[in-house]
């Protein structure tokens, strides 16, 4: 996660987002730990 916070910071980004399967609670845990914090979110994929 290191790797990709140091990418986006030096490309200018101010966020990351990912998306998880809502059942993934130890995923949701180690996001956490890593300084992530839950978001609703409505998607509309199209094609």
């Amino acid at each position: 996660m290191g790797a990709a916070e140091n990418w986006a910071r030096a490309r200018g980004l101010t966020h990351i987002e990912l998306s998880s399967n809502s059942r993934r609670a130890d995923a949701h845990r180690f996001y956490e730990r890593q300084g992530f914090s839950r978001a609703n979110a409505y998607l509309k994929w199209l094609g």
